[in-house]
């Protein structure tokens, strides 16, 4: 079956039964879990009905599921701040750690000239910039101890 065949035969509401399908039987599909094996056997098994050549692959992968986040300012006043952790990131001590944070703008190469990041957190906008894996493979590479992003907030936060 070529990508046009695929096209001319799309539809609707044979992807809105799929998606059906998949938040009743897999609702949660956590790496690893149950719910992602359930869900990738579905999925083999309706391209491989639909002629194309399909198969589950299996692996050893690095998983990581946050559980919380926390950002705690002591200068130049004491203020907490909500976070959402990020994935695939190693965990700071139990009992915290104290670093500088050094504003980087968009977190481009360029806007960490003159900065001495090693060992500081870098706060990084998340709306502009390189995307951010780049800034984070940057904020690595340059010796950041943590990468803070900012942007755009909800209703609910407190910020």
């Amino acid at each position: 079956m070529t990508f046009k065949n695929i096209l001319k035969e799309f539809s609707v509401d044979e992807a809105w039964k799929h998606l059906e399908w998949i938040n009743k039987n897999a609702p949660v599909r956590l790496p690893g879990a149950d719910g992602q094996r359930i869900a990738s056997e579905y999925f083999v098994e309706k391209l491989a009905s639909y002629g194309f050549e399909a198969r589950l692959d299996s692996f050893s992968a690095y998983r990581s599921i946050p559980q919380r986040a926390s950002l705690h300012l002591v200068l130049p006043e004491v203020h907490e701040y909500a976070c959402e952790p990020c994935g695939h990131i190693a965990s700071t001590p139990d009992e915290g750690s104290e670093v500088d944070v050094i504003y980087v703008n968009g977190g481009s190469e360029k806007e960490y000239e003159g900065k001495d990041v090693a060992g500081a957190a870098v706060l990084v906008e998340i709306s502009r910039g390189p995307s951010r894996d780049e800034k984070a493979g940057i904020a690595a590479r340059l010796g950041a101890s943590a990468i803070v992003f900012v942007g755009a907030t909800t209703p609910e936060s407190d910020a």
